[in-house]
């Protein structure tokens, strides 16, 4: 029995950017709940840990919760308009897919925003499976969600490949023993990956054409 290959994607700054959509959202939560707003640059360098992580650097604990229902229900609003593609991706999806090659995605994000998003992106039926932040214990960069995708297929770390666009998302597919690919989209730096070693590419376009001397090319579309 032939095993599946599988590609697992980081969302936030790998396949797509909602930057616009968590600024507006986290700046309107903060400002009236009575605290400081927050600039673009410094959300979009916030992002990467779960809207848990981020609010609990911005509020008092006893607001968190507050906050984050605040934030979640503004975010979900303002998806439509402030969140889109990154170049390339829907093309990259689609051409995973003729290949018969899986398409899975690890992100930190909350489900009750990273459905939303693939939904009003229009990705959502490309997915195979969508692993978030209630689905596992420990967030990234621990390797659970990886591990956990891995583990559903059947798959061994060596058929797979992760790609993500932060220091975390390197150290959680290092950590489940996966090619990772980091793409320079999103919130980390170039310079953040100078001693790791990380395979660093410039957008996907490159990313596809790492996946394709991975994993050989078949013939017959999956879908």
């Amino acid at each position: 029995m032939e095993q599946h290959r599988i590609a697992i994607f980081d969302l936030d700054g790998t396949l797509v950017d909602a930057y616009d959509a968590i600024h507006r959202a986290l700046d309107l939560t903060l400002r009236e709940m009575g605290h400081p707003g927050i600039s673009y640059e410094e959300a979009r360098r916030s992002v990467g840990g779960g809207d848990l992580a981020l609010l609990s650097r911005l509020v008092p604990e006893e607001q968190i919760q507050q906050a984050r229902t605040a934030y979640r229900a503004r975010h979900i609003e303002l998806l439509g308009e402030g969140a889109r593609l990154m170049p390339g991706a829907r093309e990259l999806l689609c051409w995973l897919a003729r290949r018969k090659i899986l398409i899975a995605a690890a992100t930190n994000r909350s489900r009750t925003t990273a459905l939303p998003l693939l939904s009003r992106t229009g990705i959502s039926p490309l997915f195979d499976l969508v692993v978030t932040a209630e689905d596992v214990e420990r967030l990234k960069p621990d390797p659970e969600q990886i591990l956990r995708i891995l583990s559903h297929f059947s798959c061994p770390p060596h058929h797979a490949v992760f790609v993500g666009d932060m220091v975390v998302d390197y150290e959680a597919g290092r950590r489940a023993g996966v090619p990772t690919i980091i793409v320079l989209t999103g919130s980390s730096r170039r310079e953040e990956f100078a001693d790791t070693g990380a395979l660093l590419c410039e957008n996907l376009f490159q990313v596809r054409e790492e996946i394709r001397r991975r994993f050989p090319a078949r013939v017959l579309a999956r879908r």
